[in-house]
């Protein structure tokens, strides 16, 4: 076999690999969901599937708002009060990671883009899944690496996250802030339900169980 023929066959190998995977996260971006039921409201996805795939029952600390929490305002700090609640019970097991979700939280809002009267296209990265009948997933959130000046990192679908309890909308900002570091390590990651399982761990606070060999195998597989 000469250069020639080896070349060409090589380079023929790594262009199938690369059209089978598909562009990465930075190309199509990736996105939390929550679940719209007429009946029962709004649900923040990986607050369901905690409970119903893993058995795993979420628990908030619940705050009290400075004023009636009916504000956008009163509301983001209740949530942002939330998520750093749950970021805390990382503290023990990751301090690092701990370091590094509360800084991103603190930095949430001024990084996203809440659009108003607008469906986000579905980013199908969910993977196994299941909702209640009758209810519909909604796009919640799609987070990308901005691109341009007026980029934003994530863009929040208003008219689903005005419907969201403050707990849930947490839940969906954990969610958001995990998948941007398993976006950095892994770009090829091509659904979110290992990292849906680490935030369902969060939430439940069974996180705090694992041994320390137990947690560095579950980042291992999950980052």
């Amino acid at each position: 076999m000469n250069k020639i023929t080896t070349f060409l066959i090589v380079t023929f190998l790594y262009s199938a690999t690369v059209a089978a995977a598909g562009p990465d996260w930075a190309d199509r971006g990736n996105g939390g969901d929550v679940i719209a039921c007429q009946k029962d409201g709004y649900t923040m996805y990986d607050a369901y599937e905690a409970e119903k795939r893993y058995g795993l029952t979420p628990q908030f600390i619940l705050v009290s708002p400075a004023g009636e929490g009916d504000t956008a305002e009163e509301k983001w700090a209740m949530t942002v009060e939330i998520a750093q609640n749950l970021i805390d019970r990382l503290i023990k097991v990751d301090r690092s990671r701990w370091e590094k979700y509360s800084k991103w939280l603190q930095t949430f809002k001024e990084e996203a883009r809440f659009v108003v009267n607008a469906e986000l296209f579905d980013i199908p990265d969910t993977g196994i899944g299941f909702i209640p009948p009758g209810c519909e997933l909604k796009q919640l959130v799609i987070q990308r690496e901005p691109k341009f000046p007026h980029d934003r990192r994530y863009i929040i679908a208003m008219d689903h996250w005005l419907w969201l309890e403050p707990q849930d909308a947490a839940a969906a900002v954990i969610h958001e802030l995990l998948y941007r570091e398993v976006a950095a390590l892994r770009p090829e990651v091509r659904t979110s339900e290992a990292l849906r399982y680490f935030n369902a761990l969060i939430l439940s606070n069974e996180i705090a169980k694992f041994t320390p060999s137990e947690y560095l195998e579950l980042t291992r597989r999950v980052f």
